[in-house]
């Protein structure tokens, strides 16, 4: 069975982490995968073991920030049923300290390749019965950190274009939808967290699951707003956060609060 004859996705950041298990669960469910991304070991060994658990795939290196090179992969392409922009980085510095050439690199990579990937990717989209955009913003949209400037103002308008083109591309039935995330273990990630130890516990208090996100987590939401039960979903942000965001500040700031709720001992002060 081939691309065409198959359920077809496109995920760009597709080589790591959250993008990799994405490759991996709509393998699963029968899609042909197009595994997009600029590292191309990483990238090969997801199209690899996605044929060696009986799937099918094709690697394509992609930078996302090269609207040329978008063009001509889209170019390629007869026909795609669901497009996942993924694809995002940032750098961890203050306004003062981040140079124009990293914001400009971090807005590129996150934002302007959502839109450049969803602009040559619509003409394949219109062909299929059932088309969907699905874009990868964040809980820093609208839950900011120190030090991410450039990253949530990209997530930010992330979620604003996902809503405009919602309403720009409803009537012709592409569905467009965004996903934030909260804190997922990722290999970047828990590198982070291995070499600041003493920050996994107030972490963790964060999130009143009790637990950090999974990519997997991130996958299931991506493949639920790609089904077609899911076919009257249109402009959505569906946060994954195991429900931080959603939390009085006192749950966050103050320690042990969510370990003493669970004990059955809930007071705002000992």
């Amino acid at each position: 069975m081939n691309a065409i004859e198959q359920k077809t996705v496109f995920i760009t950041g597709a080589a790591n982490g959250i993008g990799r298990s994405m490759a991996i669960q709509f393998a699963e469910e029968g899609y042909f995968v197009f595994i997009a991304d600029i590292d191309v070991d990483n990238g090969k060994l997801v199209e690899q073991r996605v044929i060696d658990g009986g799937g099918s795939a094709k690697f394509i290196r992609l930078d996302v920030r090269d609207e040329q090179a978008i063009k001509k992969v889209f170019n390629t392409i007869s026909h795609l049923d669901v497009l996942v922009n993924n694809a995002g980085m940032t750098y961890a510095k203050s306004v003062e300290d981040l140079p124009a050439s990293e914001w400009n690199t971090i807005i590129d990579l996150c934002l302007q390749s959502v839109f450049l990937c969803s602009k040559y990717a619509l003409p394949a989209l219109k062909k299929s019965e059932h088309p969907s955009i699905i874009n990868m913003a964040s809980i820093n949209a609208f839950c900011v950190s120190p030090g991410l400037p450039a990253y949530s103002a990209a997530k930010g308008g992330i979620i604003s274009l996902t809503k405009q083109m919602a309403v720009e591309y409803g009537a012709q039935n592409i569905r467009v939808n965004a996903i934030s995330p909260g804190f997922i273990l990722t290999e970047q990630t828990e590198r982070a967290l291995k070499e600041h130890e003493s920050e996994w516990e107030m972490t963790l208090e964060c999130y009143p699951l009790g637990r950090l996100g999974k990519p997997e987590d991130i996958a299931y939401a991506a493949l639920f707003l790609a089904d077609d039960k899911a076919g009257f979903i249109n402009g959505i942000n569906l946060v994954v956060d195991g429900g931080m965001s959603v939390q009085a500040v006192g749950a966050v700031i103050k320690p042990g609060l969510r370990s003493r709720w669970k004990e059955g001992f809930f007071k705002l002060e000992k």
